[in-house]
């Protein structure tokens, strides 16, 4: 691991860090959300890890120690981060009755720029892999499309209800609409793809459930 890539994934959590106080602590307590960041950054690095033990489950976990030496046996599977991401702002929101696709919208453009920063100081330290490119580039896609629509998505004639939401599911969809392309580009093999697909479809059909786009007037 090259000094470079340590500096990124400082500033990854760092940046998280602060991005999560900047933009949520003016609609939510300020205390809660401090917390709430802890939390998110010990559940993504969690689910990771857990993932990735369990699907190289007896190749590289000799022991349940293995599980925690991430120095002398690293290995991630941010899939794993994702849903625990999800699964923390869910607990989260439910304890602070606070509404969930409201507070994941909230999180879209936090979560992605720590994504953009640690995935990047990831690829400095063991190189330019095809699943990491993947990953980069859905990001800075993913990235680049919710800046393109912003608050912009109340205006559309056909997302009726105009609920906060929109943006997670748009996001999420192109997101992982990218990816499954880098699977192809890549040449990453078939195991993965059919995973990325569903997740782009939930995404679809998230849009149209929470937009009531099929609501009869």
């Amino acid at each position: 691991m090259t000094i470079l890539s340590i500096i990124l994934k400082v500033l990854a959590v760092v940046g998280f860090l602060y991005l999560s106080w900047r933009r949520l602590s003016g609609d939510y307590d300020e205390a809660r959300v401090v917390a709430f960041s802890w939390m998110a950054l010990l559940s993504f690095f969690v689910g990771s890890r857990l993932a990735y033990g369990l699907v190289n489950w007896g190749v590289w976990n000799d022991s349940l120690l293995d599980w925690g030496a991430v120095l002398t046996k690293p290995g991630m599977l941010y899939g794993g981060g994702y849903v625990g991401f999800l699964l923390i702002v869910r607990v989260v929101s439910l304890k602070n009755e606070w509404k969930y696709w409201s507070f994941l919208e909230d999180n879209v453009f936090v979560f992605l720029s720590f994504l953009l920063l640690w995935v990047g100081g990831q690829m400095i330290g063991v190189g330019f892999g095809g699943s990491l490119t993947g990953l980069m580039m859905a990001t800075m896609v993913a990235l680049l499309a919710f800046q393109l629509i912003g608050g912009k998505y109340r205006s559309f004639v056909w997302y009726k209800s105009g609920k906060k939401g929109f943006l997670f599911f748009w996001a999420n969809g192109v997101f992982w609409l990218a990816y499954l392309l880098s699977i192809f580009l890549f040449n990453e093999g078939s195991s993965v793809w059919y995973f990325a697909l569903i997740l782009v479809l939930i995404s679809v059909g998230g849009l149209f459930i929470l937009g009531e786009v099929l609501r009869r007037e």
